[in-house]
Protein backbone atom coordinates (compact mmCIF):
# COMPACT_ATOMS: atom_id res chain seq x y z
CA UNK A 1 0.00 0.00 0.00
CA UNK A 2 1.52 3.58 -0.65
CA UNK A 3 2.53 4.81 2.24
CA UNK A 4 1.74 8.16 2.05
CA UNK A 5 -1.57 7.46 1.12
CA UNK A 6 -1.57 5.20 4.78
CA UNK A 7 -0.16 8.04 6.16
CA UNK A 8 -2.95 10.86 5.19
CA UNK A 9 -5.60 8.67 6.17
CA UNK A 10 -3.85 7.51 9.67
CA UNK A 11 -3.56 10.99 10.70
CA UNK A 12 -7.42 11.82 10.07
CA UNK A 13 -8.01 9.38 12.70
CA UNK A 14 -9.71 10.80 16.02
CA UNK A 15 -7.29 9.26 18.45
CA UNK A 16 -3.90 9.22 16.64
CA UNK A 17 -3.08 12.59 18.24
CA UNK A 18 -3.32 10.82 21.83
CA UNK A 19 -0.61 8.72 20.57
CA UNK A 20 3.39 9.15 20.24
CA UNK A 21 4.97 9.71 16.91
CA UNK A 22 6.90 6.63 17.51
CA UNK A 23 3.51 4.74 17.53
CA UNK A 24 2.02 6.57 14.99
CA UNK A 25 4.82 6.37 12.51
CA UNK A 26 5.03 2.57 13.58
CA UNK A 27 1.17 2.34 12.72
CA UNK A 28 2.09 4.15 9.27
CA UNK A 29 4.45 1.58 8.30
CA UNK A 30 3.06 -1.51 8.94
CA UNK A 31 -0.15 -0.69 7.28
CA UNK A 32 1.59 0.21 4.50
CA UNK A 33 3.48 -3.24 4.31
CA UNK A 34 0.16 -5.14 5.42
CA UNK A 35 -2.46 -3.04 3.76
CA UNK A 36 -4.28 -3.62 0.66
CA UNK A 37 -6.75 -1.04 -1.08
CA UNK A 38 -10.16 -2.24 -1.94
CA UNK A 39 -12.33 -0.26 -3.43
CA UNK A 40 -16.32 -1.06 -2.28
CA UNK A 41 -18.94 -0.20 -4.72
CA UNK A 42 -22.42 1.98 -3.35
CA UNK A 43 -24.78 -0.24 -1.70
CA UNK A 44 -22.32 -3.41 -1.19
CA UNK A 45 -21.35 -4.26 2.15
CA UNK A 46 -18.40 -3.78 3.86
CA UNK A 47 -18.48 -5.53 6.61
CA UNK A 48 -21.39 -8.02 7.64
CA UNK A 49 -22.56 -8.73 11.81
CA UNK A 50 -22.04 -12.26 10.81
CA UNK A 51 -19.12 -11.98 9.19
CA UNK A 52 -16.76 -15.19 10.25
CA UNK A 53 -13.28 -13.20 9.20
CA UNK A 54 -13.23 -11.86 12.47
CA UNK A 55 -9.58 -10.46 11.86
CA UNK A 56 -10.23 -8.12 9.13
CA UNK A 57 -9.96 -4.03 9.94
CA UNK A 58 -10.23 -1.22 7.42
CA UNK A 59 -9.67 2.05 7.35
CA UNK A 60 -12.18 4.04 5.11
CA UNK A 61 -10.32 6.57 3.28
CA UNK A 62 -13.11 8.23 0.62
CA UNK A 63 -16.93 7.96 0.67
CA UNK A 64 -19.52 7.32 3.03
CA UNK A 65 -21.24 4.41 4.76
CA UNK A 66 -23.84 3.07 7.06
CA UNK A 67 -23.70 1.26 10.57
CA UNK A 68 -26.55 -1.06 11.77
CA UNK A 69 -26.67 -1.99 15.04
CA UNK A 70 -28.77 -5.17 16.28
CA UNK A 71 -31.55 -3.34 14.37
CA UNK A 72 -30.79 0.12 15.96
CA UNK A 73 -31.20 3.03 13.68
CA UNK A 74 -28.75 2.70 11.02
CA UNK A 75 -25.99 6.07 11.23
CA UNK A 76 -24.90 7.04 8.38
CA UNK A 77 -20.96 8.13 8.31
CA UNK A 78 -17.79 10.19 6.19
CA UNK A 79 -14.47 8.81 5.93
CA UNK A 80 -12.18 8.90 7.17
CA UNK A 81 -12.58 6.02 10.00
CA UNK A 82 -11.00 2.95 11.12
CA UNK A 83 -13.91 0.23 11.93
CA UNK A 84 -13.23 -3.54 12.35
CA UNK A 85 -11.82 -2.52 15.45
CA UNK A 86 -14.79 -3.99 17.69
CA UNK A 87 -14.68 -7.63 16.66
CA UNK A 88 -10.54 -7.55 17.49
CA UNK A 89 -11.08 -6.19 21.10
CA UNK A 90 -14.34 -7.81 21.56
CA UNK A 91 -13.67 -11.01 24.03
CA UNK A 92 -16.47 -12.51 21.96
CA UNK A 93 -14.50 -11.98 18.67
CA UNK A 94 -18.09 -11.51 17.09
CA UNK A 95 -19.02 -8.55 14.63
CA UNK A 96 -21.50 -6.11 16.20
CA UNK A 97 -22.51 -4.29 13.15
CA UNK A 98 -23.16 -4.57 9.62
CA UNK A 99 -21.44 -1.90 7.50
CA UNK A 100 -22.52 -0.98 3.86
CA UNK A 101 -21.27 1.74 1.21
CA UNK A 102 -23.34 4.36 0.64
CA UNK A 103 -21.21 5.99 -1.62
CA UNK A 104 -17.92 4.41 -3.91
CA UNK A 105 -15.64 3.70 -0.86
CA UNK A 106 -12.31 3.45 -1.13
CA UNK A 107 -10.59 1.72 1.93
CA UNK A 108 -7.33 0.37 3.32
CA UNK A 109 -7.99 -3.68 4.28
CA UNK A 110 -5.60 -5.56 6.63
CA UNK A 111 -5.50 -8.48 9.30
CA UNK A 112 -5.86 -7.27 12.90
CA UNK A 113 -2.97 -10.55 13.79
CA UNK A 114 -0.67 -9.34 10.79
CA UNK A 115 -0.31 -6.00 11.52
CA UNK A 116 -0.20 -6.69 15.11
CA UNK A 117 2.76 -9.21 14.58
CA UNK A 118 4.51 -6.31 12.47
CA UNK A 119 3.99 -3.43 15.19
CA UNK A 120 5.39 -5.72 18.17
CA UNK A 121 8.51 -5.93 15.53
CA UNK A 122 8.56 -2.32 15.85
CA UNK A 123 7.25 -1.54 19.34
CA UNK A 124 8.11 -1.91 22.95
CA UNK A 125 5.23 -3.82 24.95
CA UNK A 126 3.99 -0.82 26.75
CA UNK A 127 3.80 1.10 23.17
CA UNK A 128 1.59 -1.48 22.19
CA UNK A 129 -0.37 -1.28 25.15
CA UNK A 130 -1.09 2.19 24.43
CA UNK A 131 -2.38 1.95 21.15
CA UNK A 132 -4.17 -1.16 22.00
CA UNK A 133 -5.89 1.12 24.89
CA UNK A 134 -6.60 3.86 22.10
CA UNK A 135 -8.28 1.17 20.00
CA UNK A 136 -10.57 0.00 22.78
CA UNK A 137 -11.76 3.60 23.50
CA UNK A 138 -12.48 4.02 19.59
CA UNK A 139 -14.39 0.58 19.98
CA UNK A 140 -15.77 1.53 22.99
CA UNK A 141 -16.74 5.36 21.15
CA UNK A 142 -18.08 3.23 18.57
CA UNK A 143 -20.46 1.16 20.78
CA UNK A 144 -21.61 4.05 22.57
CA UNK A 145 -22.39 6.01 19.14
CA UNK A 146 -26.47 6.12 18.20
Amino acid sequence: MDHKAVENAWAKMPFASSLSSKVNTAMVDTLSAVGNPVSVKIGKPIIAQDDKHIDRGFIIVSGSFSVLKNGAPSMIKEAPELIGEMSHINPRHERTAEVRSESDVVAIFFDWKELFSGLEERLSEEEVGQLTDALKQHAWDHFTES
